[in-house]
């Protein structure tokens, strides 16, 4: 469950000169991350940077065979974890059979 794109690279030109120096990967917020650094999303990611490519990966494992009729899922974006409870009443934790991610 992640992503790759095609190294998007930051470029410092030095006056009117050809040459340049590659900084790192920009990603899709247009924040600068130096080569060789990984990082956590704030929508449950974990990236890294190399200067062949930028990778990003979810942190979140997804509940996939719980009972359905019975459960529900509730997703956690502070800690990246989801929870199934029961639906007539929350404070009841189900069992989980299967998860992806």
């Amino acid at each position: 469950m992640g992503f790759r794109s095609g190294l998007k690279t930051v470029h410092q030109y030095f006056d009117s000169q050809v040459d340049f120096v590659l900084l790192g990967c920009v990603d899709k917020n247009g924040t600068l991350h130096k080569f060789n650094t990984e990082w956590r999303t704030k929508d449950c990611y974990r990236c890294s940077c190399t200067k062949e490519h930028m990778e990003c990966c979810s942190l979140v494992a997804t509940p996939t065979v719980y009972d359905k009729e019975k459960c529900k899922r509730i997703f956690h974006k502070e800690i990246c974890r989801y929870t199934v409870v029961e639906k007539a009443d929350p404070s009841k934790h189900c069992k989980v059979h299967g998860w992806v991610g």
